[in-house]
């Protein structure tokens, strides 16, 4: 399709995964764009079901139980993503962490995203992430290195690079 990269890559075509709902008797059909990670459910599914979480459990998922029943059109501010590195993507732009690793996986013939140089991606623009806007948009891309580092350094969640 329009998406760049595949399975373990940065790029969408590796982190972006669809989702469906199907409860005719709650949820109206149609598609949403809502930004959900697959790491929701948890807290989504313990919430609807009236289950308390235990301390400490599923610390990255956050309950998007409405957006899951199609009350809530916007869902979460950011998900972090991770395929080899590590990305933010907040809806619009999406900043690969710049790397080390492999750009390209000879065996399955992938792009995998990876760059010693920042990444920064309008996917509302640019689906297919074929223009690396970091040195066009300095401030988009200062905020979301802000906000990645922001939540490396307050929480245990973002570990990995």
């Amino acid at each position: 399709g329009d998406f760049r990269g595949g399975k373990y890559s940065n790029f969408e075509a590796g982190t972006r995964i669809p989702l469906i709902i199907s409860w005719p008797a709650v949820i109206t059909s149609g598609i949403s764009n809502a930004l959900v990670s697959h790491i929701d459910l948890y807290a989504s599914l313990a919430k609807l079901t009236g289950q308390e979480l235990e301390a400490g459990a599923a610390i990255d998922s956050r309950d998007q139980l409405a957006t899951f029943l199609g009350k809530d059109k916007k869902g979460r501010d950011y998900v972090i993503e991770s395929a080899g590195a590590l990305s933010i993507y907040d809806g619009e732009w999406k900043y690969i962490v710049p790397n080390n690793r492999s750009a390209y996986n000879k065996l399955t013939n992938t792009e995998l995203g990876n760059n010693k140089e920042d990444q920064l991606y309008n996917l509302k623009k640019d689906i297919g992430q074929q223009e690396n806007v970091a040195t066009k948009y300095p401030k988009k891309l200062g905020e979301l290195i802000n906000r990645f580092e922001y939540l490396k350094s307050t929480t245990n969640k973002v570990t990995r690079y």
